[in-house]
């Protein structure tokens, strides 16, 4: 009598159900290292943008060194440049912040304000590169899951991320 079985045994399925979970735990922990990589470089750029910024304004006067920020559609755009809302007068050449979504957040001593379709601009004194009447004290960059504070110095200009 020929014996043909044509299923699997247990120790096959319990093994190949501990292969699945493997991976699927190492999927989950890759995505959260990705998704806490974006925000982190977003955070280091924008720390980037503020320097460069500075620097153009204590090299070539402070509308030159402005740093413009604007949303549209979730999309974060940066400008240096003087920003006139005429576009006939506006200098700035808008650029896209961030492949992935990162929403960032306004802060000062009243609280937060998320960045809205209006422009925010910071300005710097070409003098001692100061902020000019910079009324926010941190930037809030978040993509929903994790998040990176940039920590504004106004009365030095500069800016570290936290």
């Amino acid at each position: 009598m020929k014996n043909n079985n044509k299923g699997f045994s247990y120790v096959e399925l319990i093994l190949v159900l501990a292969i699945m979970s493997l991976m699927i735990a190492m999927i989950g922990l890759s995505y959260g290292l990705v998704t806490r990589n974006n925000v982190t470089k977003a955070a280091a750029k924008m720390e980037s943008l503020f320097n460069t910024a500075r620097i153009t304004s204590l090299s070539k006067g402070s509308e030159a060194g402005a740093l413009n920020f604007r949303a549209e559609n979730g999309i974060i755009y940066y400008g240096i440049g003087k920003y006139d809302a005429d576009p006939d007068h506006n200098e700035v050449e808008w650029v896209k912040f961030a492949q992935s979504p990162v929403y960032v957040t306004l802060s000062n001593s009243g609280g937060n304000v998320d960045l809205g379709t209006s422009v925010v601009t910071f300005k710097y004194n070409p003098s001692s590169g100061a902020f000019k009447a910079c009324p926010y004290s941190s930037l809030i960059l978040s993509n929903g899951r994790t998040s990176s504070t940039l920590v504004l110095y106004s009365n030095t200009g500069k800016c570290e991320v936290k």
